[in-house]
Order: C-alpha cells, then sequence, then structure tokens
C-alpha cells in the first residue's frame, strides 16, 4: 500500500462556518463559507463537527476520495473551530475500496489529528521532568556555594543528567569532608597556639622571676648589708659609716635602674598608636640614658607593619640590649631596622667582648631560645655571629604577609 499522497487538502474553520486558512486557498478562500464540490458528504462532516464537536469521517468510492473533520479547541477549552483534511483514497490493484480494510484505514486517519497533541503533551511532560532535575541540581550547587555541605541530589537514573548528579554527590561528600578536616586542624592549631601563648606567658614570668632574683633582690639585700654595717660604725668610725652610706645609694640607684629596665619590658609603649619605630626611638633614649651605652640608631621612615609583627620585633630589641648592658661590656651598641616588600629586618650590633658561640647555637644562653620562637611564630628567623674580641651582631627577620594596597597589612 502506498502512503498518503502529498495533494491532500488541509483547511481552518472557524465556529461560523467560514474558512480561516487552508493550503488550497483557491480551492477554499478565506473568508468563504466552506463547501466542498463534489462531495457533500465532507460538508456535513464539517457541519456536524461544529454543532456536535464529534470528530467524523468519510470514505467514498466515487470519487475515490477520504475526508475528516476535527473539532479544535484552545489550551483553555475555548470553542475555536474544526479542521478539515481531504485526501485522494489509495489505489490498491485487485481490491475494490470496500475490500480495503476501510475500518482500520479510517481509524488510522482519525487518530491522526490527535498525534500531534498527544506528541505535543509527551514532550511537554518529558521536559518538565527534565527542567525539574535541572532545578534541583542547581538549587543544590546554590546551597553548596552558600556553605551547606550535606546538600545532595538525590537521582538514581541512568542517563546524563543523574551522572551528573552522582558526580555532584562524590564533590560535595569530598568537599565536606575536606572542610571537616580543615576545622579540625583549624581547633587543633587554635589550641596549639593557646598553649604556646600560655608557655610564652609562664616563660616571661620565668624570665622576669630571674632577673628579679639577679638584680633587684641583690641590690635590696647588698643594702641591707650595707645599712647594718654603717650603723654598727656609726658612733666608732663615722667617716667609714659615711662610705657605706654611699654605697647603699649606688645600690639604690642601680636597684631603681634595673626596676625601671623590668617596667619598661612589661610595658609596651604604645606601638598600636605611635608605630614600632616611634617606640623603638623612644626606648633606645632611655636605654642610652639608662645604661650609658652610646646608641646608633637608624630606621626607615616609612615601614608600616602588622601589631603582632611589630611587638615580637619590639621585645626582640629588649632582649638583645639588656644582653648588651648586662654581659657584654660594650661601650656602644647600632641597632638597624629595615624592610622590603617581603621581609622586615632587625640588627643590633655591639663592640662588646662577644660571648661562647656553642652557646648561641644552643640557643640557651642569654635569652636566645625565647627571641628564636617568637619569631618562629611568625615564620621569622634569627642569627647570632660573635666573635671572642669583636663584639656580637644579632639579626632579626620576619615575613611580611601580602599587603592590601591601602597601606595596611593583612594580618
Amino acid at each position: 500500500m502506498r502512503c498518503l499522497s502529498s495533494n491532500g487538502s488541509l483547511a481552518s474553520i472557524g465556529t461560523q462556518g467560514r474558512v480561516v486558512a487552508s493550503n488550497q486557498p483557491e480551492r477554499y478562500p478565506t473568508g468563504s463559507v466552506f463547501t466542498e464540490p463534489g462531495l457533500p458528504e465532507a460538508e456535513e462532516l464539517v457541519a456536524a463537527a461544529l454543532a456536535d464537536g464529534i470528530t467524523a469521517s468519510h470514505l467514498a468510492e466515487d470519487p475515490g476520495v477520504f475526508a475528516v473533520a476535527a473539532p479544535v479547541t484552545s489550551v483553555e477549552g475555548a470553542w475555536l473551530g474544526v479542521v478539515y483534511y481531504r485526501q485522494p483514497a489509495p489505489d490498491v490493484s485487485g481490491w475494490s475500496l470496500s475490500r480495503l480494510g476501510t475500518p482500520l484505514l479510517t481509524t488510522t486517519l482519525l487518530l491522526l489529528p490527535c498525534m500531534i497533541p498527544l506528541g505535543l503533551i509527551f514532550g511537554f511532560i518529558t521536559a518538565t521532568g527534565i527542567t525539574r532535575r535541572l532545578r534541583r541540581l542547581t538549587q543544590a550547587s546554590n546551597g553548596l556555594a552558600g556553605g551547606d555541605l550535606s546538600r545532595r541530589v538525590h537521582d538514581s537514573s541512568g542517563d546524563e543528567i543523574g551522572q551528573l548528579a552522582r558526580q555532584f554527590n562524590a564533590m560535595a561528600g569530598q568537599l565536606e569532608a575536606d572542610t571537616t578536616q580543615l576545622r579540625e586542624l583549624a581547633d587543633r592549631n587554635a589550641r596549639l597556639a593557646r598553649q604556646a601563648q600560655r608557655l610564652a606567658a609562664l616563660e616571661e614570668r620565668h624570665r622576669l622571676s630571674r632577673d628579679l632574683h639577679d638584680g633587684v633582690k641583690q641590690h635590696l639585700f647588698g643594702i641591707n648589708l650595707a645599712t647594718a654595717t654603717a650603723l654598727n660604725l656609726l658612733d666608732a668610725d663615722p667617716q667609714a659609716a659615711r662610705a657605706k652610706m654611699l654605697e647603699v645609694k649606688e645600690l639604690g640607684r642601680q636597684a631603681q635602674a634595673e626596676m625601671q629596665a623590668l617596667l619598661s619590658e612589661l610595658r609596651l609603649p604604645g606601638l598600636d598608636e605611635r608605630g614600632l619605630v616611634a617606640a623603638l626611638a623612644d626606648y633606645l633614649v632611655a636605654y642610652e640614658r639608662r645604661e650609658s651605652i652610646e646608641v646608633h640608631w637608624q630606621a626607615v621612615d616609612d615601614v608600616s607593619l602588622p601589631l603582632t609583627h611589630e611587638q615580637a620585633l619590639f621585645r626582640v630589641a629588649q632582649e638583645a640590649l639588656t644582653n648588651v648592658a648586662r654581659h657584654a661590656q660594650a661601650t656602644w651598641v647600632k641597632v638597624e631596622l629595615h624592610a622590603t616588600p617581603e621581609t622586615v629586618t632587625l640588627e643590633i650590633a655591639d663592640d662588646g667582648s662577644g660571648f661562647d658561640p656553642t652557646a648561641i647555637e644552643a640557643g640557651s644562653t642569654m635569652g636566645l631560645q625565647g627571641m628564636r620562637e617568637r619569631l618562629a611564630g611568625l615564620g621569622g628567623t634569627l642569627t647570632v655571629d660573635t666573635v671572642t674580641d669583636g663584639g656580637t651582631r644579632l639579626v632579626a627577620r620576619l615575613p611580611l604577609p601580602a599587603h592590601t594596597g591601602e597601606g595596611e597589612y593583612r594580618v
């Protein structure tokens, strides 16, 4: 059997029975009342469809045509009219139209007007399902980007969208696991940092205790001893008693200087308001006057550092200069502070007697271990060069965090 020929007629007829559009305007003029010359049965089909809304068809042996009329409504259910289709009947050798299998052909052609809307409905349902699945993926992705690492997409289908959903779930699971590990690591680091702060504070207290014992306490003990001696000599030898009282005065001055030095170390002189350069400059002026050691000071004017770096470098300078005053027997000390975009460096050199290099390497001499730990906490280093008869040179270096471009560093 041949397929339906391509010379079929198609016309859209309004509710008033007039032609709205057709593929053969010469046969069915637009706006005219629908007629089908030579096939009055077709006109009856259209009239019945307009009147009753029932799809009807007709297959005539003479003149050998097939005609069908189907009612049409809008999506909202409004009555639009009738679609009319006319097609020459196929030729079948040895068969008359009465033996052609009219019921099967009629049923097929009757279903033809329904196939397009059914296809549209099927396509709409399919597209809606795909859209819904993609929307779930999008919502889960947005939730993941917003910090909700528990978002998952439940899609067990075997197509590409299902594979994408499973890959998304695997990625989200890995991200959640990595984030959990990072949080645990951050908590552990925070605990270690707090422990390091406690240890640093304990070490600072121990150091102050040693300084008080070795300095102020010894001076006070000397004052008491000299005072008692002076009282015993006051009547018998007033001149010797006077000499002891002068000794008491000197011991008191030394005790006062020691105490002032300790208080200066305990109190950071306005680093957050004035900056490291100004704070060090003031400290060095007081240090030179108190210790009678000539100070040569050089620093850049525009160095801008995080407060943590300024505090660390100031404490290192205090510790190093205290060591110079107590142990180096120096007549001068040189302090330099300079910086590059990547590093800040503090150098302290003196003309003292130096000390044992093996003790320096061990890090147990004059607070060197505390300085190294303070700098290491910020990623910095401390090096010390000493010569027995040439003095000591200490270099503290700290890497700088990234610059924000606003004159401040990110801490």
